[in-house]
């Protein structure tokens, strides 16, 4: 599984299916009115948690399958299930045999014993740091204790260009004492590479 990040809460997650063969998996485009420029990408499936980002899809090609309510999901041997949270869908995406939950653009400040209970074990966890419309960096990582998974992936924080007034990814890493980390252009990840056991891993991805 690869997984990158291109500004706001828009991740782009590539899963191999078979040998050459891989489904790309977009969630939540963004449009120019967030004061960054809009990145064009290809999808089989796309995943909108709001009505914000379903109106944001022109930069998004392909003949995609769209999610964009709850529900259980399965295309092309990715499995999604969309959990409801108020104005907010959460993903829960099975692939490769990982789990990936993501929390792109949530404002709520902890999970709900029905929404832990749907999202179930998780391996990786993208959440929003950044605060303003989402959750900030002490919230995030209420949550992240909430889920306790094995690695985090921090998304939706300051950038240059970006209107909205957000906290800095550094300002995160602080508050979880993680110390500085080093920006990864994209993640790569084997499910054998997930330990079962040990200290939760942090994921800084550099905005594409």
């Amino acid at each position: 599984m690869n997984i990158s990040w291109h500004g706001n809460s828009l991740l782009r997650i590539t899963a191999q299916k078979e040998k050459n063969n891989a489904v790309e998996i977009v969630i939540n485009p963004f449009s120019k009115e967030t004061g960054i420029k809009p990145v064009k990408v290809k999808a089989d499936i796309l995943l909108v948690s709001n009505k914000k980002s379903l109106t944001a899809t022109d930069n998004v090609s392909g003949d995609y399958f769209l999610v964009s309510s709850p529900g259980e999901y399965e295309v092309k041997d990715v499995f999604v299930q969309a959990v409801k949270q108020k104005e907010e869908l959460i993903f829960v995406i099975e692939a490769e045999n990982i789990t990936l939950c993501y929390l792109g653009e949530t404002k709520e400040k902890e999970l709900s014993p029905e929404e832990l209970e749907q999202i179930g074990n998780v391996d990786i966890l993208v959440t929003p740091v950044g605060g303003g419309s989402t959750i900030n960096s002490k919230e995030a990582a209420g949550i992240i204790s909430q889920i306790e998974p094995r690695i985090v992936i921090p998304i939706n924080y300051k950038i240059p260009g970006l209107k909205e007034k957000k906290e800095t990814v550094e300002e995160f890493l602080k508050v979880i004492g993680a110390g500085s980390k080093e920006k990864m252009s994209k993640f790569s990840i084997k499910k054998k590479d997930i330990s079962a056991e040990g200290e939760t891993e942090f994921i800084v991805l550099d905005c594409k």
